[in-house]
């Protein structure tokens, strides 16, 4: 290789990993390699042309193709978790006893794709053309979109979807949004179709967190929706049997203090450990972390009011208490 050609190769490659690092979206480019990859996790791709490339036993989490080529690729025996494909061309690809699990073809050209062997979990075609594929056989984990969403939005989850849009971390990647005052209704019907009334919820609390890193596929949000409310279910537990917990913790309080002072032997060390986590989950309990996990701002008179009644998923009905003022204002009513 000529030395003004290597000149022009590094200086492609210092670009291209300053774009990175700025976090400018960098095509990439190969065909035809004799490496074996691995695969990667938590990645968007956009305008990708990868041509004869093997991916055999690798695993995908995360990822999006995005108006990509993906011509005679071979992913045989590999694990797609979470994957994207949008507008892309997978003509001749293969995905021979792969495990697909979450994955998403919108807009796919499918063309002499190999499915055969495949175990689908949660796959959703949309609006793509199935006629001209191989071995595909759709079982009932399968589902095919062709029809537009057409059904009626609830207004609070268009207007905090909108709100998202303000937010370039989750915007360019145009999961929920077409524009910046148009919403993907593919997408939101999806996630709408998984979690009702709690999706605006959720989605306001995520609009209110700091991080909103690797959202580039529905698979991330519903990542980001299962953990929210799985904390959401916990806070609500201790908070209906809060004054067990309270009558415990002084329990617990009390046995440290008299283990710290001697006044117990030293066989009963667990009960001062156990007392010890009864203190830290008390001083949990009173501040604003449950609320920081779920993305929810709170002041410090978190609790406040006499008589709450709220239900969770329709089935908890909660007791009155003397301090949930700002936790019903700040969380129940969003």
């Amino acid at each position: 290789m000529a030395r003004s050609k290597k000149r022009r190769k590094m200086k492609e490659k210092i670009k291209r990993m300053e774009n990175i690092k700025n976090g400018k979206l960098v095509r990439f480019n190969l065909s035809n390699s004799p490496v074996k990859y691995k695969g990667f996790k938590d990645k968007y791709n956009y305008q990708t042309n990868i041509h004869n490339l093997i991916y055999k036993d690798a695993s995908f989490e995360n990822v999006k193709y995005h108006a990509s080529n993906i011509t005679k690729c071979n992913f045989k025996n590999t694990k797609l978790l979470g994957v994207e494909f949008t507008s892309c061309n997978l003509k001749s690809t293969s995905f021979k006893n792969a495990i697909l699990r979450d994955v998403i073809f919108f807009n796919c050209n499918l063309k002499n794709t190999d499915f055969e062997g495949v175990k689908y979990d949660n796959v959703i075609f949309i609006s793509t053309n199935l006629e001209n594929a191989k071995n595909l056989n759709l079982t009932d984990k399968c589902d095919v979109l062709r029809t537009y969403p057409k059904a009626i939005l609830n207004k609070e989850l268009c207007e905090t979807v909108l709100k998202l849009s303000e937010c370039e971390k989750i915007y360019k990647y145009h999961v929920l949004h077409v524009k910046k005052n148009k919403i993907n209704r593919w997408n939101l019907s999806i996630l709408q179709n998984y979690y009702d009334n709690r999706l605006q919820r959720a989605l306001e609390a995520l609009y209110r967190r700091k991080s909103k890193y690797a959202f580039y596929t529905v698979y991330a949000y519903r990542r980001m929706i299962d953990l929210y409310l799985h904390i959401l279910y916990i806070i609500v537990v201790l908070l209906r049997n809060r004054e067990t917990c309270e009558n415990h913790i002084d329990n617990w309080g009390h046995v440290m203090l008299v283990s710290i002072r001697g006044g117990m032997p030293m066989v009963n060390k667990v009960l001062t450990v156990i007392a010890f986590l009864g203190f830290t989950l008390e001083q949990v309990l009173n501040s604003s972390i449950p609320f920081r996990l779920l993305g929810v701002k709170c002041k410090d008179d978190i609790f406040n009011i006499q008589n709450l009644r709220a239900d969770f998923n329709g089935h908890v009905s909660w007791p009155s208490y003397k301090n949930l003022r700002h936790f019903c204002l700040r969380f129940f009513t969003i």
